[in-house]
């Protein structure tokens, strides 16, 4: 490192005698930032994985910003050279000029040369620098980060009206990195669904739950133990209750002017125990449509014609189960009446 400033200074040396040609200026870090020692809070010379990692925080945190809004003089020609293209000599420079303060960010001496107005660079910039190097130094020492995620709920959309399955997506996002994101619902937090990668969702079964209004947040959480709660989504479940299938319809009644009728509520019951295909007492066998028929000495369309209803309609018949009521006879007579159908 020794070797690299002094060619700095060398360089620096150079561009000073030739600045009326170049015109820029060649006093942002003069005399105060040149008396610097080459330890900082993270210590330039401490080798290894320590510096490894600075190098990779300082690539993802302070450079961008200092590429962003230095670039155009200190990743050029300006000394110290802290926006160029090369991380780790941008990185070294930062370091090696005590610009910044690792263990107290809000001291950092470049936010003081920014506050002084240095190039009339517009002092608000000092918000995003002093954020940048919290974030480093937080990526190098989780304890020195107390930046909490930032997390919100994507869908579904706050006042939204649900029902059936859905998912439930979530933005975590964090300076350092995020460790863990968990749902909660209606103000309960679900340990049980806590999610350590992304992306960060969860299926829900609307229909596991009353219809109404119910509340969703997510919870998120990062490596220093800082906890973030997304802004409170409502949303209306309502499920239409699903309406039960009818019982079938009961069989069509069967018309009294069918022998199935006539069969089942005059001939079973009062006939067949005499007229059965067994006993056919007299030759009269009521046991089928055409046994009745040709046995029972039914005449279609006329009923005074038929053995079947005078013999019932006068009394002698049935003998042993009790005459035909009035409307059995009726029935009968109708059923004769309009063709004596099967």
């Amino acid at each position: 490192m020794g070797e690299r400033k002094r060619v700095q200074d060398l360089v620096m040396a150079v561009l000073c005698l030739t600045s009326g040609a170049l015109s820029f200026s060649c006093s942002p870090f003069h005399a105060a930032e040149r008396d610097r020692t080459d330890t900082n809070s993270l210590g330039q010379a401490t080798p290894g994985t320590q510096q490894s990692l600075s190098v990779t925080s300082f690539s993802t945190t302070l450079y961008p910003v200092l590429k962003a809004n230095c670039g155009s003089c200190h990743g050029t020609y300006v000394h110290p050279l802290f926006a160029v293209s090369d991380i780790r000599f941008a990185h070294d420079a930062v370091i090696s000029y005590n610009l910044v303060n690792l263990q107290d960010p809000s001291t950092s001496s470049v936010l003081s040369k920014i506050g002084s107005g240095h190039q009339s660079v517009n002092t608000s910039l000092n918000n995003d620098l002093e954020r940048s190097i919290r974030d480093w130094a937080g990526l190098m020492d989780p304890s020195k980060d107390h930046q909490a995620p930032s997390v919100r709920v994507i869908s579904p959309l706050d006042q939204a009206t649900v029902s059936g399955s859905l998912f439930i997506h979530v933005s975590a996002t964090d300076n350092v990195g995020v460790t863990s994101v968990t749902l909660v619902l209606n103000g309960k937090v679900l340990n049980a669904l806590e999610l350590t990668q992304p992306p960060f969702g969860w299926p829900w079964d609307t229909t596991k739950v009353a219809n109404g209004t119910h509340t969703l947040a997510a919870q998120a959480k990062d490596g220093a133990g800082n906890i973030a709660t997304s802004t409170v989504v409502t949303v209306t479940v309502n499920n239409v209750a699903s309406t039960p299938s009818p019982p079938p319809p009961p069989p069509p009644p069967v018309a009294e002017d069918s022998y199935t009728w006539i069969s089942q509520n005059i001939l079973v019951p009062k006939c067949l125990s005499c007229h059965s295909a067994s006993t056919h007492y007299k030759g009269v066998d009521y046991s089928t449509y055409a046994k009745t028929i040709s046995t029972g000495g039914v005449v279609s369309g006329n009923p005074g014609a038929s053995k079947l209803y005078t013999t019932c309609q006068n009394g002698s018949m049935p003998k042993n189960s009790g005459k035909l009521s009035s409307d059995q006879l009726n029935a009968l007579s109708t059923w004769i009446i309009n063709g004596a159908k099967q």
